[in-house]
């Protein structure tokens, strides 16, 4: 299973990276960090974070995939680092055998929708970087 969360991590890394790259040309102070970490809780936590000085605040794209009841569970979210939701985005639930397609199947449809998810949210994560 790891090394099928390794192909879907590197399957939504150019998302997030041409993503944050629109971001920082709407402001040359903005400071763009992609990463990723898993927990006891979730198989892989992946995250663009945007920010201008490390003490400011930061706004964020978050995805979460997690076991729940057999199935995994797939999140995705904008928002600020105090916990405000910016915007709701793709949700699902897939089964794990899911992760051995990524061109095909609910989990390709899901990474079609977090795609356009990053594009619908980008004027408004525009907005926010511009008032950090």
């Amino acid at each position: 299973m790891e090394a099928n969360i390794e192909n879907l991590w590197q399957a939504l890394l150019p998302l997030l990276n041409a993503f944050t790259q629109r971001i920082a040309g709407s402001d040359p102070k903005v400071i763009c960090n992609i990463g990723r970490f898993s927990t006891d809780a979730s198989l892989l936590c992946g995250y663009a974070a945007m920010f201008k000085s490390a003490q400011g605040d930061v706004v964020e794209v978050t995805f979460d995939i997690s076991p729940r009841h057999g199935m995994l569970a797939l999140n995705a979210d904008a928002s600020t680092d105090d916990g405000e939701i910016l915007a709701h985005g793709p949700h699902t639930l897939v089964h794990p055998g899911a992760l051995l397609s990524l061109k095909e199947g609910p989990l390709a449809q899901w990474i079609g929708l977090f795609k356009r998810f990053l594009m619908s949210v980008e004027p408004t994560m525009k907005e926010c970087v511009a008032e950090l």
